[in-house]
């Protein structure tokens, strides 16, 4: 499992050449608990917590690149 998104990913990578960086993302339930423990160990992060839990993404990818993705719904949608 690789936790990410938009800025997840780009603190991830600025953070691979050397740039001092901090990933700031909503953290809501069980969800949002797991995102702060799968990231802490990889890049500096601060949750700000949310009432309602995280949308979770799921992207299956074959060896040679097919995939299929689906998506739970998250705060507010």
């Amino acid at each position: 499992m690789e936790p990410g998104g938009k800025g997840i990913n780009v603190a991830r990578v600025l953070s691979a050449h050397g740039v001092a960086t901090q990933a700031v993302f909503p953290a809501g339930g069980p969800e949002g608990d797991a995102l702060v423990a799968m990231l802490a160990h990889d890049i500096a992060v601060r949750s700000v917590a949310i009432a309602e839990p995280l949308r979770v993404n799921v992207a299956v990818v074959e060896p040679g690149g097919k995939g299929d993705e689906g998506q739970r719904r998250g705060p507010g949608g």
